[in-house]
């Protein structure tokens, strides 16, 4: 919120100082010393923003120069901002989050099934983003998921955690075909027995 503008004359003289976001300018900074070095503090800048600077210095005889400048403030350090968190590419096993972040900035997910029961899966990004596309992979179908995302930017600031909730569709994958089918006649009936190889969790 402050900068510091320093010259040099080549004759002992005064320090006055305009400064403001146009060259109109509209703030003034004054050193009645005499001197042929001279360093005057400005305060209450804004973030972001670029200002105009005009120095003039006068001697005790009224001689006077002047000299102007121009320059950018440094922008206020602050943790990235998670925004449009939605889901795509939803099947039965996977789904892919998408969200953005205002800065660049690498994140961590983290989801389980129910809320507050051991965590489920956890993917970490490898590089430095604005648009995010997570693969979560090795899902149950017909699952409801909860998670919340991190984002980290690459000084370290850490972002407030955003919520997501996803439900994945339902297996429609038709069994496959039995294998190793016997039939063995009985007494007014056929025993009938097979093997069904494609049995996994969730196909009931």
């Amino acid at each position: 919120d402050r900068a510091t503008i320093a010259w040099e004359t080549t004759m002992d003289a005064d320090s006055q100082l305009e400064y403001g976001e146009t060259v109109s300018y509209g703030g003034l900074r004054t050193d009645g010393t005499l001197t042929r070095t001279h360093r005057l503090t400005v305060t209450g800048l804004m973030a972001d923003r670029v200002y105009f600077v005009r120095a003039r210095s006068q001697t005790s005889a009224g001689a006077s120069g002047t000299a102007t400048i121009s320059f950018r403030t440094s922008m206020v350090p602050r943790a990235p901002i998670i925004s449009r968190v939605r889901f795509t590419s939803v099947t039965d096993r996977s789904a892919i989050l998408l969200f953005d972040t205002d800065i660049d900035a690498m994140s961590t997910v983290t989801y389980s099934t129910v809320t507050g029961m051991p965590l489920s899966g956890s993917v970490t990004e490898s590089g430095l983003s604005r648009s995010h596309a997570i693969s979560l992979t090795g899902l149950r179908p017909a699952t409801t998921y909860v998670g919340g995302i991190i984002a980290d930017d690459p000084a370290g600031l850490r972002s407030d955690r955003a919520v997501f909730e996803l439900l994945t569709a339902a297996d429609r994958t038709p069994p496959s075909n039995p294998s190793s089918i016997t039939a063995i006649g009985m007494v007014g009936s056929i025993r009938v027995d097979w093997t069904d190889t494609a049995l996994e969790e969730g196909d009931y």
